[in-house]
């Protein structure tokens, strides 16, 4: 499964990059999951389940150093 907690550091790690925000969204509740499965009309696999209620995306800015 992603790991966006992996995210932030390796791009704050990279020569060419300045993260000006960065911020872990969080997990979807058990009802907006299922407003989602209902949206397209299918259940999500359960991988997928977990990943939303853990983090419901991320949330990133950031700029090249070197312009």
């Amino acid at each position: 499964m992603l790991d966006f907690t992996r995210i932030l550091p390796a791009l704050e790690s990279h020569p060419d990059v300045v993260v000006t925000r960065g911020q872990l969204l969080p997990g979807a509740t058990e009802e907006e999951v299922r407003a989602i499965e209902l949206r397209i009309g299918a259940r999500l696999h359960p991988n997928i389940r977990a990943f939303y209620k853990a983090h419901n995306g991320l949330a990133v800015e950031w700029v090249c150093r070197h312009n």
